[in-house]
């Protein structure tokens, strides 16, 4: 098995599954970069959407928007911020019941120092960080709408100063700015209600497992490490 976008074999670590796409998995090709979605035997390439941001299947045409924002039924980002509150709401709730969260207060306490310290300036914050710790070998991250931290024990053990792990918070909260964590959360999670029917019992963490590892598409990655370049650097 190969990746179409560059024809590497595919290594590396197995793929995963996906509440957005629950009858396939999903990986990262080492050599060019390219998210793949795997099932049936076949290998596609994913690409986040430039109208809603939702990750699709990428064909031949190679276009930038999924078939809903090409037909124009999808409405521009949602920015609105009750729908985003709401949406946190049920996801913290989803989030108590599914992962194992870390009382550590001098941690915690050390992270959000560094987190306010990179807010200042920044347009698009009104909130001050908060940082949440939970229990997960893998190095994960999630940002929330009102700008809460999700971090995992993993993450912290495999940053290697202090300098990696402002670069990891500012590029967090860069999309909280941008409205990126709240566009993502919102559509993922109705996408995955819509396309799981009751396969997860708690399909809000679901969705934040989905952001986690599929990430907000190239362009809006790029556009936060060059946010957080620039936080970093004042700083």
């Amino acid at each position: 098995m190969s990746c179409p976008g560059c024809g590497r074999s595919l290594a590396g670590p197995p793929a995963v599954p996906t509440a957005l796409f629950p009858d396939a998995t999903v990986r990262r090709c080492f050599g060019c970069g390219s998210r793949l979605l795997i099932g049936d035997g076949t290998v596609q390439v994913l690409t986040s959407c430039q109208g809603c941001g939702l990750p699709f299947v990428r064909g031949i045409a190679r276009t930038r928007r999924c078939g809903d924002c090409g037909d124009g039924q999808s409405s521009d980002p949602l920015a609105d911020a009750s729908v985003a509150g709401a949406t946190e709401s049920e996801l913290r709730a989803s989030l108590a019941s599914t992962l194992k969260f870390v009382r550590a207060p001098r941690v915690t306490d050390y992270l959000e120092r560094v987190a306010r310290s990179l807010r200042r300036g920044v347009k698009g914050l009104d909130d001050d960080p908060r940082v949440v710790l939970f229990e997960d070998p893998c190095p994960r991250v999630l940002a929330l709408p009102s700008a809460s931290l999700l971090i995992s024990s993993g993450l912290l053990r495999f940053l290697a100063d202090e300098a990696e792990l402002a670069f990891v918070l500012a590029h967090e909260l860069a999309h909280v700015a941008s409205g990126d964590a709240a566009t993502r959360l919102v559509r993922i999670g109705l996408g995955t209600m819509a396309t799981s029917g009751d396969r997860y019992e708690e399909p809000w963490a679901a969705a934040a497992v989905d952001v986690m590892r599929l990430g907000y598409g190239r362009a809006r990655e790029q556009q936060a490490d060059e946010d957080a370049l620039e936080r970093v650097v004042a700083e």
